[in-house]
């Protein structure tokens, strides 16, 4: 998606498979949902360590981060009625995981 807003929200914490889990049903009713915490690269997003063009150490606090960062990515063409259903998905599907998003 181009020309997009992006809103992230982060998961601090959580399991992986949790995160992974809410992103992956969010996704499916949500155009430009991504989640950072990926082993690959998916739609643009990626950790430093899945990057094929240098050797990367480990980094945990990094990893720490990344394994719950969200990223909502809305067109700037969207309605305030588009956004606000989109956060309502947003809310159902991964607000379980962490009850502050």
């Amino acid at each position: 998606m181009t020309n997009g807003s992006f809103i992230p929200f982060l998961l601090l914490g959580r399991a992986v498979g949790d995160v992974e889990e809410g992103s992956a049903r969010s996704a499916a009713r949500i155009v430009g949902q991504k989640w950072a915490g990926g082993a690959e690269a998916k739609g643009g997003i990626c950790r430093y360590d899945t990057w094929r063009c240098v050797r990367a150490e480990g980094m945990p606090a990094s990893d720490a981060v990344l394994a719950g960062l969200m990223n909502v990515e809305m067109p700037l063409t969207e309605t305030q009625d588009v956004c606000a259903l989109n956060a309502r998905i947003n809310r159902l599907e991964v607000g379980p995981i962490d009850q502050s998003v």
